[in-house]
């Protein structure tokens, strides 16, 4: 199972140039960046995108009605014309 996740980090660090003995460690720096990445990611769209996009759409004024399109109405959005 480890060899899963090993492999791909071993072959995307020899073809980026790295030599072809890739040590514990490095493959631990890359883990440790690809997860503050990660985190990093998060929190910019947790703080940034995610507060825009709700003061957009709290300013916005449509109302979306839903129509089957075998001319009634949906009941819920799940279950709209499923027989």
């Amino acid at each position: 199972m480890e060899n899963q996740y090993v492999e791909p980090i071993a072959e995307l660090l020899r073809q980026v140039g790295l030599t072809e003995q890739i040590t514990w460690q490095t493959q631990a720096i890359v883990l440790a960046g690809i997860l503050l990445l990660s985190w990093l990611t998060a929190v910019l769209f947790r703080r940034l995108v995610i507060p825009a996009l709700q003061k957009i759409s709290s300013q916005t004024r449509v109302t979306w009605t839903t129509t089957c399109s075998r001319t009634r109405s949906c009941t819920t959005s799940a279950g709209c014309c499923l027989r």
